[in-house]
């Protein structure tokens, strides 16, 4: 990396100061290129001490409380919740952070900011080090340890503790590349403004520019997966996404829970083809911003590419249930025979030294012909292919069944847990079933059918 080619930009929030802004996006140093993120979940460190900021024993912190931590993580969570789904995946950490160019973004809290001192009035510091471009490679933001801090809505308490929950919305606007409208010629309500004020959170002037420096995107819904148990529940959710463009795809989670409460938020990275990509309860927690849900949670997978997803549960009791609707089979032409194929996909086939046991089943149907040249065209987890042909020739009707151990032997691998999918194709029509005894006892059919190929 061309350390020279970076340019290091302060960003502070002053105490006192007047009416807000207009949004202005920051620019780097020489002013020519505005700054930005090329992606749209980034992770950051919470590293937050010092007095008045951590997490005292009589929680003081107000509905977003108990702990400064779980303030801040509020604060973040609130672009989240923007059309822009700007999420910052947040972990803590002990001890305190370093405020440097070093790849690891962190929120700490000190006496200085990087080795500066604080302004008489500065509350905090965002500190952000881009390319000339203005891709964002590394930011930091620390929090004046000398103040009086707490959390609470309404007007500011200029001579009592000052609310941590709106600077830091504030910083976090930094974080993502907003400067202060108010110091631009800027006159309307945002919290982006340079001075705190009795303004609490984001104001439609913010909004519409982390909607403008990252557009809302998402697409039709691929598929849906449901009863997904919260973090709390003796139950264990794993939603599996396969990704099934070339390109890659980008996957947006659309979720409610029974109440009607959104959770929504971009899966981080693109997934690459022909990988799965597969998200626990508490990924989704973090994706959707931070919020645990309480009941069982329904996802649209959304994308503008193809892409398929299952969720899978395993119940207090060792059962393994899948919680997903299918789509039908379909079939192709073959571009350098010119040859009708068909195929159908069966998911998450669990490794023959897994406790769960799966049977394949191939059904030649009777509207077409016999099904011979039958391949397996597998992919395990981390997107390798793994094919091979099935020793079988199936008359109209007919059903070929296959465990684990000979998948092993046609593909010539063996996966690890339910990390294995596959499409059958074969010159005949075919349907697919995979059946599981799990560990619990229960039969689970673990068969979803993808859309045809364009």
């Amino acid at each position: 990396m061309n350390t020279g080619r970076i340019i290091v930009l302060l960003l502070a929030v002053l105490i006192f100061g007047t009416d807000a802004a207009a949004w202005v996006q920051t620019r780097t140093s020489f002013g020519t290129q505005g700054i930005y993120w090329t992606r749209r979940a980034v992770p950051v460190v919470l590293q937050v001490g010092g007095r008045g900021v951590s997490c005292p024993d009589r929680g003081l912190w107000g509905v977003f409380g108990p702990c400064a931590e779980d303030v801040i993580r509020h604060a973040a969570n609130t672009w989240t919740r923007t059309a822009a789904r700007a999420a910052i995946v947040t972990q803590n950490a002990s001890g305190q952070g370093r405020c440097a160019f070093d790849g690891v973004n962190t929120v700490t809290s000190g006496q200085a900011a990087c080795g500066r001192s604080f302004g008489p009035n500065t509350l905090a510091v965002t500190n952000i080090w881009p390319y000339v471009d203005g891709e964002i490679l590394d930011a930091d933001i620390v929090f004046n340890s000398n103040v009086r801090w707490d959390s609470y809505t309404g007007p500011v308490q200029y001579y009592g503790s000052m609310d941590l929950h709106r600077v830091a919305i504030h910083e976090f606007g930094h974080f993502w590349g907003l400067d202060h409208p108010d110091e631009h010629g800027q006159t309307v309500p945002a919290i982006m403004n340079s001075a705190v004020s009795s303004v609490d959170r984001l104001q439609p002037d913010d909004i519409n520019g982390i909607t403008a420096l990252y557009p809302p995107v998402g697409g039709p819904v691929r598929a849906q997966v449901y009863a997904i148990p919260p973090i709390t529940a003796r139950d264990q959710a794993t939603v599996r996404i396969e990704c099934a463009t070339i390109d890659g795809c980008d996957v947006f989670l659309d979720c409610t829970d029974p109440m009607g409460e959104e959770y929504t938020g971009r899966v981080p990275d693109t997934i690459p083809y022909p990988a799965t990509r597969t998200l626990t309860a508490q990924d989704i927690v973090e994706i959707t911003g931070g919020e645990p849900w309480q009941g069982r949670l329904t996802c649209a997978l959304r994308s503008q590419q193809s892409i398929s997803g299952q969720v899978w549960t395993r119940s207090g009791d060792g059962v393994l249930v899948n919680n997903t609707t299918a789509a039908k089979s379909a079939s192709f032409i073959e571009r350098s025979t010119g040859n009708t194929l068909y195929f159908a996909r069966a998911y998450a086939i669990p490794s023959s030294v897994s406790s769960d046991v799966s049977n394949l089943r191939i059904r030649c149907e009777k509207r077409t012909g016999p099904c011979d040249q039958i391949a397996l065209l597998c992919d395990t987890d981390d997107g390798v292919s793994h094919n091979g042909f099935v020793n079988a020739s199936l008359e109209p009707g007919a059903t070929y069944h296959m465990q684990s151990p000979e998948i092993e032997r046609v593909i010539d691998h063996q996966w690890q847990g339910m990390g294995l999918s596959c499409f059958v194709v074969s010159t005949g029509a075919v349907s697919v079933q995979i059946l599981t005894r799990t560990g619990g006892g229960a039969l689970v059919n673990n068969t979803a059918v993808d859309p045809p190929l364009r």
